[in-house]
């Protein structure tokens, strides 16, 4: 049966002296998103919206991946790392964990290579 308002009401806390009701805001939450207000340091929001334009998507889908991310409720896709490069998780067992320094340098130059001559359009 789907939730609507007539299925449930949920009791609002109220402060003493105040006259007890019902919250059907809170009845709505399962339908989605729920507006927010929260005071957040100036660096956070800062933060937030550079990454929101970087990565062209909307501020709140940037705050909500972070907050999923930070709760464990999804695996961190976009990790940074302190200097602002990205990382990439790999297995244990992965290839390039075996290779040397030089060896990922030069198979970095050879993509980039291949990658230069498709774009001039000459076949690799």
């Amino acid at each position: 049966m789907p939730w609507d308002s007539s299925t449930v009401a949920f009791p609002r806390r109220t402060q003493p002296g105040t006259r007890k009701g019902f919250d059907l805001k809170l009845f709505y939450h399962h339908a989605g998103f729920v507006k927010m207000t929260v005071d957040l340091p100036a660096e956070l929001v800062q933060a937030v919206k550079l990454r929101a334009v970087m990565e062209r998507r909307p501020v709140k889908e940037c705050i909500a991946e972070v907050l999923r991310v930070g709760l464990g409720l999804q695996a961190a896709g976009n990790e940074r790392a302190p200097g602002g490069l990205p990382v990439f998780r790999c297995r244990a067992d992965a290839p390039a964990r075996a290779m040397t320094a030089e060896r990922l340098i030069a198979l970095e130059h050879q993509c980039q290579v291949e990658e230069d001559l498709r774009r001039a359009g000459h076949s690799v």
